[in-house]
Protein backbone atom coordinates (compact mmCIF):
# COMPACT_ATOMS: atom_id res chain seq x y z
CA UNK A 1 0.00 0.00 0.00
CA UNK A 2 0.93 3.68 -0.74
CA UNK A 3 0.15 7.00 1.53
CA UNK A 4 -0.86 9.88 -0.45
CA UNK A 5 -0.52 13.38 1.53
CA UNK A 6 -2.66 16.64 0.16
CA UNK A 7 -0.87 19.57 1.94
CA UNK A 8 0.86 22.52 0.39
CA UNK A 9 4.90 23.24 0.31
CA UNK A 10 6.64 25.50 3.05
CA UNK A 11 10.26 26.49 3.10
CA UNK A 12 11.56 26.41 6.47
CA UNK A 13 14.47 28.91 7.65
CA UNK A 14 16.63 25.93 8.35
CA UNK A 15 15.74 23.09 6.77
CA UNK A 16 14.53 24.08 3.14
CA UNK A 17 11.46 23.33 1.75
CA UNK A 18 9.32 21.13 3.69
CA UNK A 19 6.19 19.57 3.07
CA UNK A 20 2.90 20.29 5.20
CA UNK A 21 0.37 17.06 4.99
CA UNK A 22 -2.97 18.19 6.12
CA UNK A 23 -4.76 15.12 5.39
CA UNK A 24 -3.14 11.14 4.52
CA UNK A 25 -5.38 8.93 1.92
CA UNK A 26 -4.01 5.45 1.88
CA UNK A 27 -4.12 3.86 -1.63
CA UNK A 28 -4.56 -0.02 -1.85
CA UNK A 29 -2.12 -1.84 -4.53
CA UNK A 30 -3.96 -2.26 -7.57
CA UNK A 31 -1.79 -4.91 -9.99
CA UNK A 32 -1.41 -8.32 -8.86
CA UNK A 33 2.39 -7.86 -8.85
CA UNK A 34 1.96 -4.97 -6.20
CA UNK A 35 -0.24 -7.04 -4.62
CA UNK A 36 2.29 -10.04 -3.92
CA UNK A 37 4.98 -7.73 -3.06
CA UNK A 38 3.00 -6.09 -0.58
CA UNK A 39 1.43 -9.41 1.12
CA UNK A 40 5.01 -11.24 0.36
CA UNK A 41 7.01 -8.48 1.86
CA UNK A 42 7.34 -10.04 5.25
CA UNK A 43 4.67 -7.54 6.93
CA UNK A 44 2.43 -10.85 6.93
CA UNK A 45 3.53 -13.10 9.19
CA UNK A 46 3.28 -16.77 7.62
CA UNK A 47 3.28 -15.26 4.44
CA UNK A 48 5.89 -14.96 1.90
CA UNK A 49 6.57 -14.49 -2.02
CA UNK A 50 5.79 -18.13 -2.71
CA UNK A 51 2.47 -18.26 -0.76
CA UNK A 52 1.81 -14.82 -1.48
CA UNK A 53 1.38 -15.51 -5.46
CA UNK A 54 -0.84 -18.57 -4.69
CA UNK A 55 -2.93 -16.11 -2.66
CA UNK A 56 -3.28 -13.43 -5.12
CA UNK A 57 -3.42 -16.03 -8.27
CA UNK A 58 -6.38 -17.32 -6.44
CA UNK A 59 -8.52 -14.46 -5.33
CA UNK A 60 -6.71 -11.64 -7.91
CA UNK A 61 -8.10 -8.63 -7.10
CA UNK A 62 -10.07 -9.15 -4.27
CA UNK A 63 -6.86 -10.26 -2.51
CA UNK A 64 -7.03 -7.40 0.25
CA UNK A 65 -11.47 -7.97 0.63
CA UNK A 66 -10.44 -11.06 1.58
CA UNK A 67 -7.77 -10.48 4.29
CA UNK A 68 -10.46 -7.73 5.05
CA UNK A 69 -13.43 -9.11 5.63
CA UNK A 70 -13.50 -12.89 4.98
CA UNK A 71 -10.16 -14.38 5.73
CA UNK A 72 -11.28 -17.64 6.68
CA UNK A 73 -11.27 -17.91 2.84
CA UNK A 74 -7.54 -18.27 2.95
CA UNK A 75 -7.70 -22.12 3.58
CA UNK A 76 -8.72 -22.39 -0.13
CA UNK A 77 -5.36 -21.86 -0.98
CA UNK A 78 -2.52 -25.04 -1.09
CA UNK A 79 -0.22 -24.28 1.97
CA UNK A 80 -2.33 -22.79 4.51
CA UNK A 81 -3.75 -24.91 7.18
CA UNK A 82 -5.60 -23.87 10.38
CA UNK A 83 -2.29 -23.37 12.03
CA UNK A 84 -1.01 -20.88 9.26
CA UNK A 85 -4.15 -19.16 9.17
CA UNK A 86 -4.31 -18.83 12.91
CA UNK A 87 -0.69 -16.75 12.58
CA UNK A 88 -2.08 -14.35 9.37
CA UNK A 89 -4.72 -13.41 10.93
CA UNK A 90 -2.77 -12.68 14.23
CA UNK A 91 -0.17 -10.62 12.25
CA UNK A 92 -2.94 -8.81 9.87
CA UNK A 93 -4.95 -8.02 12.95
CA UNK A 94 -1.99 -6.35 14.62
CA UNK A 95 -0.65 -5.17 10.73
CA UNK A 96 -3.97 -3.45 10.79
CA UNK A 97 -4.10 -1.52 14.28
CA UNK A 98 -0.79 -0.31 14.03
CA UNK A 99 -1.63 1.03 10.40
CA UNK A 100 -4.49 2.89 11.87
CA UNK A 101 -2.92 4.10 14.57
CA UNK A 102 -0.08 5.25 12.36
CA UNK A 103 -2.71 7.27 10.17
CA UNK A 104 -4.19 8.64 12.81
CA UNK A 105 -0.55 9.74 14.53
CA UNK A 106 0.61 11.37 11.02
CA UNK A 107 -2.32 14.10 11.15
CA UNK A 108 -0.52 15.44 14.56
CA UNK A 109 3.06 15.33 12.73
CA UNK A 110 4.45 12.18 14.90
CA UNK A 111 7.02 10.11 12.96
CA UNK A 112 6.24 6.23 12.25
CA UNK A 113 9.09 5.40 14.98
CA UNK A 114 6.84 6.85 17.54
CA UNK A 115 3.65 5.55 16.17
CA UNK A 116 5.06 2.02 16.44
CA UNK A 117 6.20 2.50 19.86
CA UNK A 118 3.04 4.20 20.73
CA UNK A 119 1.40 1.38 19.32
CA UNK A 120 3.54 -1.51 21.50
CA UNK A 121 2.98 0.33 24.42
CA UNK A 122 -1.32 0.82 24.24
CA UNK A 123 -1.50 -1.59 21.93
CA UNK A 124 -5.02 -1.81 20.06
CA UNK A 125 -6.12 1.04 22.62
CA UNK A 126 -3.92 3.46 21.48
CA UNK A 127 -5.92 5.60 19.55
CA UNK A 128 -8.86 5.95 22.57
CA UNK A 129 -5.96 6.36 24.87
CA UNK A 130 -4.64 9.21 23.24
CA UNK A 131 -8.16 10.77 22.62
CA UNK A 132 -8.62 11.14 26.08
CA UNK A 133 -5.66 12.12 27.65
CA UNK A 134 -2.17 12.80 24.95
CA UNK A 135 -0.44 13.52 27.47
CA UNK A 136 -0.18 9.90 29.03
CA UNK A 137 2.62 10.33 26.26
CA UNK A 138 5.40 12.45 28.26
CA UNK A 139 4.89 9.73 30.68
CA UNK A 140 5.12 6.24 29.39
CA UNK A 141 6.74 6.88 26.16
CA UNK A 142 10.93 7.36 25.86
CA UNK A 143 11.53 10.12 24.16
CA UNK A 144 8.49 12.09 23.89
CA UNK A 145 8.61 14.59 26.68
CA UNK A 146 6.29 17.25 28.32
CA UNK A 147 6.72 19.78 25.16
CA UNK A 148 6.32 17.16 22.25
CA UNK A 149 3.05 15.58 23.92
CA UNK A 150 1.74 19.04 24.78
CA UNK A 151 2.08 19.84 20.92
CA UNK A 152 0.53 16.49 19.90
CA UNK A 153 -2.08 17.54 22.18
CA UNK A 154 -2.99 21.35 21.59
CA UNK A 155 -3.25 19.90 17.77
CA UNK A 156 -5.64 17.30 18.59
CA UNK A 157 -7.97 20.69 19.77
CA UNK A 158 -6.81 20.21 23.92
CA UNK A 159 -7.57 23.33 25.38
CA UNK A 160 -4.85 25.74 26.71
CA UNK A 161 -6.80 26.14 29.88
CA UNK A 162 -7.12 22.16 30.33
CA UNK A 163 -6.63 20.39 33.78
CA UNK A 164 -4.95 17.67 31.52
CA UNK A 165 -2.59 20.11 30.50
CA UNK A 166 -2.12 22.07 33.95
CA UNK A 167 -1.79 18.46 35.24
CA UNK A 168 1.01 17.17 32.96
CA UNK A 169 2.82 20.73 33.32
CA UNK A 170 3.06 20.17 37.14
CA UNK A 171 3.85 16.45 36.60
CA UNK A 172 6.85 18.20 34.25
CA UNK A 173 8.18 20.95 36.56
CA UNK A 174 8.30 18.46 39.26
CA UNK A 175 9.92 15.50 37.68
CA UNK A 176 12.68 18.33 36.88
CA UNK A 177 13.15 19.22 40.15
CA UNK A 178 13.76 16.29 41.28
CA UNK A 179 16.18 15.58 38.73
CA UNK A 180 17.77 18.88 40.08
CA UNK A 181 17.90 17.47 43.23
CA UNK A 182 15.33 18.97 45.29
CA UNK A 183 13.02 16.94 47.56
CA UNK A 184 10.24 19.83 47.23
CA UNK A 185 9.29 22.70 45.52
CA UNK A 186 7.12 25.49 47.08
CA UNK A 187 3.70 26.11 45.59
CA UNK A 188 4.72 29.71 44.30
CA UNK A 189 8.08 28.33 42.72
CA UNK A 190 5.99 25.65 41.00
CA UNK A 191 3.76 28.42 39.50
CA UNK A 192 6.27 30.19 38.69
CA UNK A 193 7.83 27.20 36.57
CA UNK A 194 4.69 26.36 34.86
CA UNK A 195 4.20 30.00 33.71
CA UNK A 196 7.51 29.86 32.15
CA UNK A 197 6.73 26.56 30.34
CA UNK A 198 3.49 27.29 29.09
CA UNK A 199 4.51 31.21 28.33
CA UNK A 200 0.92 32.02 29.96
CA UNK A 201 -0.38 32.43 33.41
CA UNK A 202 -2.80 29.87 34.89
CA UNK A 203 -2.18 30.94 38.11
CA UNK A 204 -5.64 29.43 39.56
CA UNK A 205 -6.35 26.56 37.50
CA UNK A 206 -2.48 25.22 39.03
CA UNK A 207 -3.48 25.52 42.27
CA UNK A 208 -6.68 23.80 41.51
CA UNK A 209 -4.77 21.27 40.21
CA UNK A 210 -2.64 20.57 42.89
CA UNK A 211 -4.92 20.10 44.98
CA UNK A 212 -6.72 17.41 42.65
CA UNK A 213 -3.30 15.95 42.32
CA UNK A 214 -3.11 15.68 45.85
CA UNK A 215 -6.52 14.11 46.26
CA UNK A 216 -5.57 11.69 43.68
CA UNK A 217 -2.47 10.66 45.30
CA UNK A 218 -0.34 12.06 42.57
CA UNK A 219 1.58 14.35 45.13
CA UNK A 220 2.00 15.33 48.73
CA UNK A 221 1.25 18.95 49.92
CA UNK A 222 2.70 20.15 53.44
CA UNK A 223 1.38 23.29 55.30
CA UNK A 224 4.34 25.91 56.82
Amino acid sequence: ATLEFEGEWTTHPKFGDQFKAHSTIEKKPASSSALEKYIGSGLIYGVGPKIAKRIVNHFGKDTLEVFEENIERLTEVTGIATTKLDQIKASWTEHREIRNVMLFLQEFGVSTLFSVKIYKTYGNDAIKILKENPYRLSKDIYGIGFFSADKIALSMGIAKDSPKRMRAAISHVLSASREQGHCYLELEIIHQNVKALLKEDFKELVISEIEAMEKDNDLCTRMK
